[in-house]
């Protein structure tokens, strides 16, 4: 028996086969059931989530491409797809606050009107962060740096 932190044959041909793919190849749904003698969306998905993650930590990321299979992005296609990462995590965070405002806020102890409260005010946050308006803000700030400092990128917030 296998220990938990050994891989399965099927994830390290999927992961090799992910490896293997050039800046804009594509790796079809087919061509991994094909190498690994059955249907990867129905039998496989825990290997390909764990061959995808494995690349990913040595920087070879993969778009999805419905009812295909995957492509593998270069680092501008990689900035592009952070996008559908922000509007995923604003709606998500939107949906927090949206649940939240249901709460009989007044019926609550004390120790549960802080957690509400700054579950909202951080729920908040992130909306506002989330938006096209605030990534171009930040945008118009950087000057060609890497990073950006935490504290620097509130700033550029104050008075709002």
């Amino acid at each position: 028996m296998r220990s938990f932190a050994e891989k399965s044959a099927d994830t390290s041909i999927l992961e090799e086969m992910i490896r293997r793919l050039k800046v804009d190849e594509e790796l079809t749904y087919e061509a991994m059931s094909t190498a690994l003698g059955r249907d990867v969306r129905e039998f496989c998905k825990g290997n390909l989530n764990s061959a995808r993650r494995i690349c990913e930590r040595d920087g070879i990321v993969l778009a999805s491409m419905p009812k295909v299979g995957y492509k593998r992005l270069g680092d501008t296609g990689i900035i592009d797809a952070s996008n559908s990462h922000r509007l995923r995590i604003m709606r998500g965070a939107k949906r927090g606050i949206n649940q939240l405002a249901s709460v009989n806020f007044e019926a609550l102890s004390d120790d549960h009107k802080r957690q509400h409260t700054a579950a909202a005010a951080q729920l908040g946050c992130i909306v506002h962060f989330s938006t096209s308006s605030a990534r171009t803000k930040i945008e118009s700030k950087v000057n060609g740096q890497q990073t950006l400092a935490i504290g620097e990128t509130l700033g550029l917030f104050k008075g709002e």
